[in-house]
């Protein structure tokens, strides 16, 4: 699915509605040894005790509302995440279904 480049964002909040976002992304991940890194500067050194060379961390990005500094979208995108959201809740309810049906069926027999 792509967005069109003259799609206006729109805000949910404030009902701003325009092209002039800001930008924010973020990447901060916990590496080894209580180290964490960001991609806003250096490293610095967790407080706890962390075992193990792993990765956990979050990266990612949105547009932010000039105005009152809410997440904005366009309403292609909001339309997708609103189909995304109704799908997971029917799987979700699709799995409830299936326990449920055999749990039933499991005191019948």
């Amino acid at each position: 699915m792509s967005e069109s480049e003259d799609e206006p964002f729109d805000c949910v909040d404030c009902g701003w509605s325009g092209h002039n976002t800001e930008h924010v992304s973020w990447d901060d991940r916990v590496l080894h040894h209580g180290e964490s890194m960001s991609h806003y500067g250096g490293g610095t050194t967790s407080p706890s005790h962390v075992y193990g060379t792993y990765y956990i961390g979050s990266y990612g990005s949105y547009e932010k509302c000039p105005a009152c500094g809410a997440r904005v979208l366009t309403a292609s995108r909001r339309e997708y995440e609103r189909k995304v959201e109704k799908a997971g809740g029917l799987f979700v309810a699709g799995i409830f279904g299936f326990f449920m049906t055999a749990f039933l069926l499991e005191g019948i027999l």
